[in-house]
Parts: structure tokens; C-alpha cells; sequence
């Protein structure tokens, strides 16, 4: 196993090399070793993160396969990110892990990866890597400066329509409510329903 690097590039490198064809033929992995000047069997182990390369082979990898070195390893912190923070899945699709899995884990990169999932576009995902990846990066460091627990902030629609008694943390402009407060939110809350219904 080669060293200088702990990147695994499996995922990227099996991807990639699939969809890649000369003269109409699909690139094969004998094909990349003839391209690399190794072994069959070492494309094998690589796709199989079984043996991890250097950074001067992760640039010949990159060469052969007509792409950026960066695009390869956005390519494999994806499949990190993924393996981290998605439920196995065995037709690419990424199912997030819940959220009490996510608050086990509780990480500001598990967050952030959370809340960027949420949004993003993944049928794009060959165009926009790098976005999701930088966006990753940036709410992982603002996890990172905050004084309180990495949790969506909840606020005060979220809970009169989901019920504040299933929210275990109740954020109000980033301040976590104490208990005396949540009960005082919660008698408001059954005053109010109970108007509604007739009551006083």
C-alpha cells in the first residue's frame, strides 16, 4: 500500500473509468493499467480500496481518466461524506441518516452535510460537486464558532404546528429556552387551543 495519502478513490475511480469509452469501446481496467504502467490487479485493489495511492498516482489516475485532479477528489470526499452520513444504498441513491443518527454522530460536518443535503440538487451533482462540497465547508466552520448544540433552530410556528412536546431543544433567536420557559410555553399553547375549541 502506498503512502502519502489516506484518500480512497474506489468510488471515484470506478465511476468514472465506467462512463469513459475510446474509439466507442468502454474503458476497461485493463485498459487503465496499460495507461498507468501497472497491473490489472492493482486498478482492482484501487477500486476496491483495497490499496490507496499516492499523490503523484492520483495525478497519473486523473490524467488517464481526462479529468482535474480536483474533480477526482471532490469525487472521493463525496463517497467519504456519504458512507459517513447516508444509509447504504446499492442504486447510487443516498438516503440521509435521521436525525436522531445525525445527533449520535454530532459533528458539525455531520450537520452540515444535513443541512446541505437538504437542498441541493443531486441530479446536478456531476456539475455541481464543488458547490456542495464548499457549501459543506462553510457551514461545518460555522457549526464550528457556535456556542450551542448543532440543531435547527426551531421556531415558534414549527412549534404550535408540530407540538412542543416532541421537540426535545426549543431555540428563539439562537437562545436555548429553559424549562421554566418551555412550560410557560406550553400552558400558552393549551390556552390558545382551547379557545379555538370553545374553551375560555
Amino acid at each position: 500500500m502506498e503512502k502519502n495519502s489516506n484518500l480512497k478513490v474506489g468510488f471515484a475511480l470506478k465511476r468514472i473509468r465506467q462512463m469513459k469509452s475510446i474509439e466507442g469501446k468502454k474503458y476497461t481496467q485493463a485498459m487503465m493499467a496499460k495507461d498507468l504502467g501497472v497491473g490489472q490487479s492493482y486498478i482492482g485493489g484501487l477500486e476496491n480500496n483495497t490499496r490507496i495511492p499516492s499523490f503523484k498516482t492520483l495525478t497519473k489516475i486523473s490524467d488517464a481518466l481526462g479529468i482535474s485532479l480536483r474533480n477526482l477528489i471532490d469525487l472521493c470526499e463525496y463517497q467519504r461524506l456519504t458512507e459517513l452520513y447516508c444509509h447504504p444504498s446499492k442504486d447510487e441513491r443516498h438516503d440521509l441518516l435521521s436525525s436522531e443518527e445525525l445527533y449520535k454522530i454530532g459533528t458539525p460536518e455531520a450537520f452540515a452535510f444535513r443541512d446541505v443535503s437538504k437542498s441541493f440538487d443531486f441530479e446536478n451533482l456531476n456539475f455541481k460537486l464543488g458547490e456542495f462540497l464548499d457549501n459543506i465547508d462553510v457551514k461545518k466552520k460555522i457549526y464550528e464558532g457556535e456556542n450551542f448544540p448543532y440543531i435547527d433552530s426551531t421556531n415558534l410556528s414549527d412549534v404550535i404546528s408540530k407540538g412542543i412536546d416532541k421537540q426535545k431543544n426549543i431555540f428563539f433567536n439562537n437562545q436555548k429556552l429553559t424549562d421554566g420557559q418551555i412550560l410557560g410555553l406550553n400552558h400558552y399553547l393549551e390556552a390558545i387551543t382551547n379557545q379555538k375549541n370553545g374553551g375560555v
